[in-house]
């Protein structure tokens, strides 16, 4: 007689394969959902009147300073008062320190600041008046509410606020951050990382400034891009994108580009005194003619080299580096992942504008240049006399 088989069902297991299964299947019946019901298809809200303030370090600073202060009822010469931790702060009315002279305290100044050369400041100095801080100083951080002028040589750690002007002479290091609400001067061989001036100039040899780099000059006005229409040039293939119906031009918008531009090797070059309206790409590195008016952005997967005396009215995008040659006016942004050069006598924006400069890796600019707005980069800033 055989052995009877009884089938014994294991229902733990059972149940373990069919939560397995389900496992596998929510997945896909979530992507299902949303391809035939979606609810994700919204572009994503962007308040576009939330703007960077580039004073925010030192108006926060301001806050917590003051609301401290207050707190301890303004004591006459020192006190301690909390800020990330309690702080010992000197307050004086006016100060002039001479040379080599070294604070280990807050500092607050209700009045005009001077010190002498090679002094130091290990905390934050904050002061109502006028600030002028001798040669080869070093800061950790200041505010003034008044005018700045730095020294040569003199070393930031952190920032540099001014609520009106800030004038830095030849080789200093601005820590991460100079900001103020007018003028910005620089002198040669200062390394920055991010500066903030309305507008941001660069001093000339003789370390002067020249008011006139941007007052009294008739900046070309600007006008509407034809956003409907936009070229591609790559190497020999010349290409037009349209939003618009434009079919019918066109082959007169690849005769304009053939007459514009010219292939050489691995660059794209615009002939001198060119003329161009729309938005163009390039993916190959690009090289702008000498005086070039250009109405549209540009965009270019290489280097771009812009001819001098060359108007630029949209915005500026590259991969590689970006070299601004000398007498060039850009009315647009200016953005590099890799490194912008900017020569002497270039301007960027004009009064009422506030643009910015951003290269990933390195920013460096010549002198009488002349910025309305930003200049950041994580690598490396250096004006060059």
């Amino acid at each position: 007689m055989e052995p009877q088989i009884n089938s014994i069902i294991s229902w733990p297991i059972v149940f373990a394969i069919l939560l397995f299964l389900i496992m596998i299947l929510i997945p896909f019946f979530i992507a299902l959902q949303e391809l035939f019901k979606p609810k994700d298809n919204q572009p994503l809200y962007i308040d576009m009147l939330h703007l960077k303030d580039p004073f925010y370090f030192g108006s926060s600073f301001k806050k917590i300073f003051f609301d401290s202060i207050n707190q301890n009822g303004f004591p006459e010469n020192c006190s301690e008062i909390k800020l990330s931790k309690k702080e010992i702060i000197d307050i004086r009315d006016s100060i002039s320190l001479p040379p080599k002279t070294r604070i280990n305290n807050l500092l607050y100044v209700r009045g005009d600041m001077k010190t002498g050369d090679k002094s130091i400041f290990s905390k934050e100095v904050y002061a109502s008046g006028e600030c002028t801080i001798g040669n080869k100083n070093v800061l950790r951080s200041l505010y003034s509410e008044e005018d700045i002028l730095l020294g040569s040589q003199v070393k930031v750690g952190r920032w540099v606020y001014s609520e009106n002007n800030i004038s830095i002479q030849t080789g200093s290091r601005l820590g991460r951050n100079v900001a103020c609400r007018g003028q910005l001067a620089l002198g040669r061989n200062c390394k920055y990382a991010s500066l903030f001036g309305n507008p941001i100039i660069t001093l000339n040899g003789s370390g002067e400034i020249d008011d006139t780099l941007y007052k009294g000059i008739e900046y070309p006005e600007t006008r509407p891009l034809k956003r409907d229409l936009e070229w591609i040039i790559y190497r020999k293939h010349l290409s037009v994108n349209c939003t618009d119906d434009c079919d019918n031009e066109n082959s007169q918008y690849k005769r304009d580009i053939e007459t514009h531009f010219k292939v050489n090797g691995s660059y794209i070059r615009t002939q001198h005194s060119s003329i161009i309206e729309p938005n163009f790409i390039s993916r190959k590195n690009l090289e702008i003619g000498r005086n070039n008016i250009i109405y549209g952005c540009i965009k270019c997967y290489r280097d771009i080299s812009i001819g001098r005396d060359t108007i630029v009215y949209g915005n500026i995008f590259a991969e590689g580096n970006i070299e601004i040659n000398e007498n060039c006016i850009l009315l647009g942004n200016v953005f590099s992942q890799a490194g912008i050069f900017i020569k002497k006598n270039v301007k960027i924006s004009r009064p009422g504008f506030i643009k910015s400069v951003i290269g990933k890796k390195r920013v460096e600019m010549g002198k009488d240049v002349v910025i309305f707005g930003y200049v950041l980069t994580e690598g490396e800033g250096i004006i060059h006399g």
